[in-house]
């Protein structure tokens, strides 16, 4: 399914190995436990629930290059929107100090 969403490969194979009715719990544990550094703090999951993040699935490892493809082309977006009203809730990555 992850695949057929636009999903990495390596993401929709970590995820099968987790199992399908364990993805919320594994989410949890994978944002409270990895720790994303540098240009990688893009792919952090953690905002997901709240609605800002910059990808929708949980990425394999905490430098998944292909979660960095997407999380970089939704960011370049959101910077061409930033002073678009409709674009407010992602104000935390237009002023987030990003590496």
């Amino acid at each position: 399914m992850g695949h057929l969403l636009g999903y990495p490969i390596c993401c929709c194979q970590k995820i099968a190995v987790v199992g399908e009715m364990y993805i919320d719990e594994w989410e949890a544990l994978f944002v409270k436990k990895t720790h994303f550094e540098g240009r990688y703090k893009i792919i952090n999951p953690k905002g997901y629930r709240e609605g800002y993040s910059l990808i929708s699935h949980i990425p394999c490892s905490p430098n998944c290059e292909p979660s960095l493809n997407i999380a970089q082309k939704a960011l370049s977006i959101i910077m061409l929107n930033k002073y678009n009203k409709y674009f407010d809730k992602w104000n935390y990555w237009t002023n987030a100090a990003i590496d």
